[in-house]
This record gives C-alpha cells, structure tokens and sequence, in this order.
C-alpha cells in the first residue's frame, strides 16, 4: 500500500498532466487529508452560489471574479481521506505548472506610496479601512514539489486550513489560512472576525499587548459580520472573543461567531454577503474594492477569495484564502496583504507583510 505522501504525489502528477482540477486539504486541527479530484479537463464554472445550493464538491473563489479568474466548483470524481482511496495510476506526461498571467511585483517604494494613497483615501471619504496587497517572487528551489511543501505546511500549522489546488490553465496554490469564511454542521453556522497583527516572536499567548490600531481593525470586521448575521430576525448569536490565537510566527485578534436557527440553504446568501470581508477588502465594502481594483495594478486572483468543501460529509468548510501562493514553473508568488486605517504607518505596515511572506517562505527553501 501506498503510503500517504507518495499517494498524494501520484494523484497530484497523473492530474496536472491530464488537466484534472483537483484539491488536498486538512482541516485545522485535524490530521486526515483530503482529496476532491474531478477527472474531466472542463472547469465548471458558476456565476451564482445558487447553482451549487445541495451540490457536493469543492469551491474555489476569486476576490473579484472575472473572465479570467472565475468562480470554480470542483466535482468530486474522486473523494475521501486520502489513506482511504483507491488509487492505481501513475503520472502521464510532463508535469507543468505554466499560467498565462502576469503578476507584478511592487517595490518597496511602490508599495509604501499605495498605502499613502490609500489613507488619503480614508481620510478624505471616511473610509473605515482599506486592506493592499503585494506579491513577493522567490525562485523554485531544486527539488521543489507541490506535495513535498504541502506536507510540511501541514505539519507547521496545525490550526490553519491547508489546502492545495490545481486549476488548470490558472495555477497550482498552496495555502495555511487561519480565517474560516463561513462553517455549517449539524445545523449551526460559524464564522471568524480575524484582523491585526503581531509577531509570535518572544511573546507569550496571553501576554500580548494589542494596539488601538489593531483592536480597532478587529472591531471593524466584527462589527460587519454583526450586522450581516442579524439581518435574520430569528437568529441566534453567539459571540466568543475577541482572543488572541496564533498561525504559525504571527499572531492575530479573532472573535468567532456561532449562528443558530438558520437553516442550510441560507449558506449562499451569508457567504454572498460576507465575501469579501473588510478583512481582506476593507469598508465600506464597495468603495474600497473599486479603490483596489483601481490602484493595486495587479489581478488578485484566487488571493484574499475563498475556497473549501461544501456539503461533502454534511459539512461546510470555506476559507479565506490567506497566506497562500502560487506555483509556477521557475518561481513561486507569495501574496500578502495589510490592512490600512488612517492611523497606520507605510513603513510598518511594509514591514507587516515581510512578516506574513515568512508564513510559508520559510519552508519554501
């Protein structure tokens, strides 16, 4: 028998040489692996949540969806714990991870002159806040594989969600995300408010200081997720937090949301109305997406969207899709972003993002 990594591997290379969409994930706190693998090259592209209402299978979600980055629902062909499924074939032909899309890198300078725009923005409009994002390009190492690196994500992030996914002709993406979008079982819906920032470096878990800037960015994704969940009178809520948790070397404020007497089918109006979250756009939510899209001079793509299985074991797992990055054939992008309010600082926030890119670029080497 196949032991678990060598499996994953040769599911992995039989379906990126056959342009099979297919997805790994590992819940947090778990140790199973999954595989959702659909063994027909044709994307299944959606427009509306509604199309997938009892479907079972495998979301993935782009900030913004477009032509060239749409909306995907990996059917599952293939499905179980990886251990668990029955898997004889070997890969067929070249494995490659090639993507026709260009992706620019911001310097530092570039950067920093971003975040002053935006918190001229904010300033001058009343902006609660705007979340930049930039990539960080480092050269694929010798001996670099999705799996190899997929592992060992799993093994330093226990309580994020860790996922790998090939969407054919749109890239390979590797990510640890600690957000949770939206969560549905045994009739209970959950959610996070996750924003602000620190080092885990010589910090203690209950001893840490959070700012107003942070406190303040924590309340401003709770506060949107409050009014999205009681739109429904009959609803629910409970609240716990907001508390500090860790992911991997930073840590952040999160507040969990547990939602009670809403049934199932309003999974897609709650995850339609809560992406993007000011955590990953900023607020109001409109004005700060068209602000990005304007300014960030680069398609986001499936970063700071959403992805994760819906209705398969009766469940619903959707996360945001930070902390993640994209393979290719000779680099691999990093995508990070910060949140920026009136009272941040440029350089700081610069300095925040290095510290996000050493999430999963520490293992890359």
């Amino acid at each position: 028998m196949q032991n678990q990594s060598a499996k994953l591997t040769s599911i992995f290379n039989y379906c990126v040489a056959n342009g099979f969409p297919f997805a790994f994930y590992r819940l947090p706190q778990q140790e199973s692996v999954y595989v959702v693998a659909q063994f027909s090259t044709k994307l299944n592209v959606i427009t509306s949540f509604s199309e997938i209402l009892s479907e079972e299978g495998f979301v993935v979600a782009p900030f913004q969806p477009d032509e060239n980055t749409p909306l995907i629902f990996i059917k599952p062909d293939l499905f179980g714990k990886v251990q668990d499924v029955d898997w004889n074939e070997n890969s067929q032909g070249e494995v490659s991870y090639s993507v026709k899309r260009k992706v620019r890198v911001m310097s530092k300078k570039a950067f920093r002159l971003y975040v002053e725009r935006a918190k001229r923005k904010i300033k001058k409009e009343h902006f609660e806040k705007i979340v930049t994002a930039r990539t960080v390009k480092v050269e694929k190492p010798e001996g670099f594989h999705p799996v190899k690196f997929f592992k060992k994500v799993c093994g330093q992030y226990e309580w994020s969600f860790v996922s790998c996914v090939f969407l054919p002709g749109m890239g390979t993406w590797v990510g640890a995300s600690p957000e949770l979008l939206l969560g549905f079982e045994k009739g209970v819906f959950n959610t996070y408010s996750l924003a602000g920032t620190q080092t885990t470096k010589g910090k203690k878990k209950g001893k840490v200081n959070w700012g107003e800037k942070e406190k303040r960015e924590q309340e401003i994704v709770s506060n949107y997720i409050k009014e999205i969940v009681q739109k429904h009178p009959q609803v629910k809520l409970t609240l716990i937090g907001p508390e500090t948790v860790a992911a991997g070397n930073i840590m952040h404020l999160r507040t969990t949301f547990i939602i009670e007497n809403i049934p199932h089918f309003y999974w897609t109006e709650l995850v339609e109305a809560l992406h993007p979250t000011p955590a990953v756009g900023g607020l109001p939510k409109q004005g700060a997406i068209e602000f990005i899209l304007l300014h960030e001079k680069q398609n986001r793509a499936y970063y700071s969207g959403f992805l994760g299985p819906v209705n398969l074991n009766d469940k619903i797992d959707l996360f945001v899709n930070l902390r993640c990055m994209e393979v290719q054939n000779k680099n691999v992008l990093l995508h990070v972003g910060c949140g920026i309010t009136e009272a941040s600082d440029s350089e700081k926030e610069w300095e925040e993002t290095k510290l996000k890119s050493q999430t999963l670029l520490k293992l890359v080497k």
